[in-house]
């Protein structure tokens, strides 16, 4: 019976969504008012609600009619709009759903369809799924803060209020120009930034360092034209000729117009709806807010790597790796308590081993030492459930990773994988009299991470192990100063933070006289991980002396015991 409901309810919403688009289709002027439609949410302050209906430029634009196809609108502009706004409102419900639906097909426990009278329900089942839309929404709203320094003077819409357009001669224009500078420089930092921007891979025709500086300038024209055109109220979607905009980026780079035109095509066919190239009129339509919120860093790399996966991994597919296992262990390096050491092979212990790509070991007085032992998957970014799905499964990067956490756990408990530990920790920490520090000898404890570009262990509800994306990591570890205990807290809480951040809601979507009852996520709070005081308060060296002094070690407790046989924490003793 579910399978026929989820037939029925995929039958229906591409039905829906074609009737709609006949209704909307015509042309420039559809994508002039279903932009406006959107960026005018953003404009007048209500960003949620563009951010909920942001989902229907990606589903619409695409399907617009060009050219000689473009049927003549036939009515007047107020019916227009409403069906503009009853368009994008029914393309988020398409969507939602049909991310349930491909959840669905790949997780059949994850979804559950049913009717309830003549209404039919569809409910999400694993909770990991919206905690990952949460987490999403967290880690922009964290990485929106930029590093907490932010130029705290007049903001660019201020600045540019009363302004001519691109008055450089205007101090406030240029001023506000810095502004926008810093800005495009924050959103590239937390971007999908694991390639270096000087490098010259190619990604499919061009070199990423040409594409990187096409896409800075263009990021900046439409934060310009984005603060603009709401400091003086005017029209959100702008358009350029397809050769206007070619050389001038063009003069601006240094870069040929046949490699930026390109590059620009390129964005667009990946900005799903928020940069629209009309082929037959040769013309570009920006949409300043909505560009300026996506990533195409990462968008470029996924369209190169969909269209070409061979030519992809051999470009790009290792610098990615290794640049993220380098970004984490910069997290930690900056501590004077942590030793990092990267790419630990194990071979020769045995060949089914894999490598450790992170040993982050911290000096912890009173006790010995401890690692958080962290296997690193990169992965290009997910926007949709098809996507999303690429971590789980036989292939599944996720998979892989929880598949060599166990193999890791199961050596580092035996004596060999004991011995490596207090090697690695001795080695790491030359410097330390052992004998004045540990006496009776010390402990090693472990935690074991998988730390991916995103996934914070969606589809995986009952898993005992920490999965956590890049962004929410930084966060966590760049505010502990160097405290193992704050970052332990915060890797064992954030499931549950990340739960209490949101609720899940019903929505209902009325299809002819059908009524879809579906779950979807509402975001109840934003938290921020507080700074913490550690390192630099010189806490360390308290506890290191307060050890001293009283000849206390943890060893010598009762805890070591207890430490011994706590599997589920993942702790190793010495």
């Amino acid at each position: 019976m579910e399978k026929e409901i989820r037939n029925k309810v995929d039958e229906l919403i591409e039905q829906t969504l074609e009737t709609h688009l006949k209704d909307i289709d015509f042309g420039d002027e559809t994508i002039m008012f279903l932009g406006e439609f959107i960026e005018y949410l953003y404009a007048s302050g209500n960003f949620l609600v563009g951010e909920n209906l942001r989902p229907a430029l990606d589903i619409l634009m695409p399907l617009i009619s060009q050219g000689s196809k473009v049927n003549k609108r036939n009515i007047d502009d107020n019916t227009f709009f409403k069906k503009i706004s009853q368009s994008a409102h029914f393309a988020t419900h398409y969507y939602s759903i049909r991310d349930l639906i491909y959840y669905s097909f790949a997780l059949p426990n994850a979804i559950t369809w049913k009717y309830d009278g003549e209404k039919i329900i569809i409910s999400v089942t694993d909770h990991t799924i919206f905690r990952q839309l949460a987490s999403e929404r967290i880690s922009f709203h964290l990485n929106s803060l930029g590093d907490g320094n932010k130029i705290k003077e007049s903001n660019p819409k201020d600045l540019l209020r009363g302004t001519s357009n691109w008055d450089l001669a205007n101090p406030n224009v240029s001023e506000a120009f810095e502004r926008i500078s810093a800005e495009v420089e924050i959103k590239l930092n937390h971007f999908f930034s694991y390639i270096q921007n000087d490098s010259t891979v190619n990604i499919g025709g061009f070199q990423y360092k040409e594409f990187y500086e096409v896409y800075k300038v263009l990021l900046f024209i439409s934060l310009y034209e984005r603060y603009f055109s709401s400091a003086n109220k005017i029209s959100c979607v702008i358009s350029y000729q397809e050769a206007d905009i070619t050389n001038q980026i063009s003069e601006e780079v240094g870069i040929s117009q046949i490699t930026v035109q390109k590059i620009l095509r390129d964005i667009s066919s990946s900005s799903q709806g928020t940069f629209i190239r009309n082929t037959e009129a040769n013309k570009y339509y920006l949409l300043p807010w909505s560009f300026s919120l996506k990533d195409s860093l990462g968008a470029v790399l996924k369209q190169f790597a969909k269209k070409d996966s061979n030519a992809f991994s051999a470009e790009c597919g290792i610098i990615i790796g290794d640049s993220l296992v380098n970004k984490i262990a910069s997290y930690f390096e900056g501590f004077r308590n942590f030793r990092i050491l990267k790419d630990i092979n194990l071979q020769t212990f045995g060949k089914h081993l894999p490598d450790i790509d992170i040993a982050a070991i911290s000096y912890e007085p009173s006790l010995g030492f401890h690692f958080f032992i962290s296997e690193i998957k990169n992965s290009l970014p997910a926007s949709w459930a098809k996507e999303h799905l690429k971590s789980t499964g036989k292939k599944g990067f996720v998979d892989k990773a929880i598949s060599q956490i166990e193999k890791l756990k199961e050596f580092l408990d035996q004596p060999e994988g004991i011995n490596l530990l207090k090697e690695l920790s001795l080695g790491a920490f030359p410097h330390l009299d052992r004998k004045r520090l540990f006496p009776n000898g010390f402990m090693v404890l472990v935690d074991y991470l998988v730390v991916t570009v995103q996934s914070n262990g969606m589809f995986f509800p009952n898993l005992n192990l920490n999965i956590i994306s890049d962004d929410l990591l930084r966060a966590i570890v760049l505010k502990s100063d160097g405290d193992v205990n704050f970052i332990k807290y915060y890797l064992s809480n954030m499931n549950k933070f990340l739960d209490e951040a949101h609720e899940k809601s019903v929505v209902e979507v009325a299809i002819g006289e059908t009524v879809i009852c579906y779950d979807a996520p509402v975001m109840k709070e934003y938290f921020l991980i507080p700074q913490h005081e550690y390192l630099s308060v010189g806490m360390l060296e308290q506890i290191e002396q307060e050890s001293i002094a009283t000849g206390y070690t943890f060893i010598d407790s009762d805890l070591e015991n207890y430490l011994k046989n706590k599997d589920d924490n993942n702790q190793q003793s010495q």
